[in-house]
């Protein structure tokens, strides 16, 4: 891995100008469709994104919040993402729920308290595939599927455990998962910063990402 990556940055620096303006775009969308292909998700739908957090606020900044719309996260959510939410939540009046769980909670525990954080305003429910404080096992599907009929969406950070069966094409149907992130790196042998950010939607927080542009969507 170090060594291809070196022969990347020589390639680069031979000629800067050439790399970044004429070579780079292929390259990376060249380098998304191998990747997606390794996932199993739509290559047309994903982006490479420099840490699952960023792909996290990405998709934030791709919903329209108004006031009193909540979006909810477990106690056991990971610092950035939450502070994110807050900050996505403070500039439009929304607020934030918390799905309530002790450490060690059952599944079926983990799944009534997301349920139950959800109301007809949830606008967004984010599920940690694996906790970062706790190391707490979300079980994915179940929760997708409690919150799915208040839930306008849900989005999966899943920085850990990218073969999640959610995650794959063939199950995003069955547990409703809009959104995901992944570590692409822990598990593809990738150079570092190389996460994964999977949109079952539009395409428009892909777009967000490629181009660099704030974009609106209505899930």
């Amino acid at each position: 891995m170090r060594q291809a990556a070196a022969a990347w940055r020589e390639r680069a620096e031979r000629n800067p100008h050439r790399f970044n303006r004429v070579e780079i775009g292929g390259l990376v969308a060249a380098a998304r469709e191998r990747a997606a292909g390794f996932l199993g998700v739509d290559p047309s739908r994903a982006a490479w994104v420099r840490n699952v957090s960023e792909g996290v606020s990405a998709v934030l900044g791709s919903l329209e919040l108004h006031p009193g719309d909540e979006m909810v996260i477990s106690t056991h959510g990971y610092g950035a993402v939450r502070k994110a939410l807050s900050h996505h939540a403070a500039r439009a009046g929304a607020r934030i729920v918390e799905a309530a769980y002790a450490v060690g909670a059952a599944d079926d525990v983990i799944v009534s308290a997301y349920a139950a954080a959800c109301s007809r305003r949830t606008r967004l429910v984010v599920i940690d595939r694996i906790t970062s404080p706790t190391a707490t096992v979300i079980p994915v599907a179940a929760v997708a599927a409690a919150v799915a009929a208040a839930a306008a969406s849900v989005l999966v950070d899943n920085g850990v455990d990218p073969f999640y069966e959610a995650l794959s094409q063939q199950r995003v149907e069955v547990a409703p998962v809009h959104f995901g992130g992944v570590g692409y790196l822990r598990i593809a042998a990738a150079p570092y910063n190389t996460p994964y950010d999977y949109d079952r939607l539009a395409g428009t927080v892909r777009e967000l990402l490629d181009r660099r542009v704030r974009v609106t969507t209505r899930s």
